[in-house]
This record gives C-alpha cells, sequence and structure tokens, in this order.
C-alpha cells in the first residue's frame, strides 16, 4: 500500500514534468505553422479569419502556442479590411479555452502541432519508453524515481501575457546536483558469506524538522518503506 501510494506520487510528477517539457512555446511554430499549414496559412492571409468560419480547433492551436493575441489580431484586422470597423471576436468562445493549453484529441489538430515540433522529440519519446518499461519492470527489492536535476524557481504564478510568466514572492528551488542520473533509488541485498568485506553503498535518508514539527502521514510511510528495505533513516532536530 505504501509503494502504490508512492507510485502515484512518482507518476503524477513524472506527468506534470512531461506536459511542461511537452509544450514548446515560441514564436518561430507560430511561423512555421502559417507557412506549412494550409488550414492556418488560409486563416493567417484573412481567409478563415471571420470568426463565422474560424473552426474551434484553429483557436486552440494559437492559444496552445501562448498566442492567443496573435489570433485576434487576424480576427481585428479581418473586420478592418473588410467591414472598415472592428467587431469583438466573441469572448466565450476565447475564454473557454484559456488556460487550458494542452492539445485536444482531436486528430487534426494533434496533427498540426505534431508537423511543427510542438511535441517532444522521437529521442525523448524513446527515452520515455525505456523509463516506463523500467518503472513497470522494478523487482520487489528495488525502488528507482525520477529526481530532477538543476534548479528553478517557485512561486505564485502572476500574469503570464506571451510566452512570459510573472513569479510572485519567488523561492529558489534546487534540485539533484549537476550529472545526476535518470533513475536513482535502491535494491536492497541480503549480505551472504563472500560479500564480507567488500564496500557497499547503503541508501541514506536524513528528514530536517525544527521546532514542534512532526512527519506527516506520506512521510511516515516513505520511512517505514525505508526501514523495511534496509536503507539508512535518521530524523534530524535542534537540540535547544
Amino acid at each position: 500500500m505504501c509503494w502504490s501510494r508512492i507510485s502515484q506520487i512518482e507518476e503524477k510528477q513524472e506527468f506534470e514534468q512531461d506536459l511542461e517539457n511537452t509544450n514548446v512555446k515560441k514564436d518561430s511554430l507560430i511561423t512555421k505553422g502559417e507557412t506549412n499549414i494550409p488550414e492556418i496559412k488560409d486563416f493567417a492571409s484573412g481567409k478563415w479569419a471571420g470568426f463565422k468560419f474560424v473552426e474551434l480547433e484553429i483557436m486552440r492551436f494559437y492559444i496552445c502556442l501562448n498566442q492567443e493575441d496573435r489570433f485576434l489580431e487576424i480576427i481585428k484586422k479581418y473586420w478592418s479590411e473588410n467591414y472598415g470597423e472592428w467587431v469583438n471576436y466573441p469572448s466565450k468562445y476565447l475564454k473557454a479555452t484559456q488556460g487550458n493549453r494542452k492539445a485536444s484529441k482531436n486528430r487534426v489538430h494533434l496533427q498540426w502541432l505534431k508537423e511543427i515540433g510542438y511535441f517532444k522529440t522521437e529521442s525523448a519519446s524513446k527515452e520515455n519508453k525505456i523509463k516506463k518499461n523500467r518503472f513497470s519492470s522494478l523487482k520487489e527489492n528495488e525502488r528507482l524515481f525520477k529526481i530532477n536535476a538543476g534548479e528553478g524557481w517557485q512561486g505564485k504564478i502572476g500574469r503570464r501575457p506571451s510566452d512570459t510568466m510573472t513569479i510572485r514572492n519567488p523561492r529558489l528551488i534546487k534540485a539533484a546536483p549537476e550529472g545526476w542520473p535518470d533513475l536513482a533509488g535502491w535494491t536492497s541485498i541480503v549480505i551472504t558469506e563472500d560479500m564480507v568485506g567488500e564496500t557497499i553503498a547503503v541508501f541514506t535518508a536524513e528528514e530536517i524538522k525544527g521546532g514542534k514539527d512532526r512527519l506527516s502521514g506520506i512521510q511516515k510511510k516513505f520511512k517505514a518503506l525505508l526501514i523495511r528495505m534496509g536503507a539508512i533513516y535518521r530524523e534530524l532536530r535542534d537540540v535547544d
């Protein structure tokens, strides 16, 4: 039960990381789409820019790339050139898809995004397949985790115009050191007589708690898992 819960957490983190890596938000992708994809090319040139003729997937194509402003510029230009005035594009359609920048399940939409390189490279996809196969083939005495290396910023997301993001109260988060392997964890083994005298690295975990802080429920379960599998677990507290 404990490992099942931990696996779910890892799987969720893995999924969220994949989404972050998958979405490539660059102006160059819009340019590529407006040049190479017939439907997007026609829309960008004004042929499909009257809102009655704009299909939902074209709008989502721009939103996926954080380019809804570009989308509205084309609509505005169409109305200005053809009718001499700007008629607001029905905002309810735009609001219905804003905030959800994932690709839709529409096969045409997915094909457009694939053509411009929106999704991960083939090499990265192969690595993901290897990783998922490895996770599914773990033995009872093995535990592996995907732990990201590097550093990033965490905080409350504020304004998010175009391809930028504003973070309020930012905090620098440092992950694993440079050079950290893709998967890391431990393998429980039984020490046999022929191994006496050998040096073996033992997985060690130390949880730091200050004041009256206590282990959370999931931390207690993880502690129990580590101890059961032979790891060294310590809880560090201040001495004051």
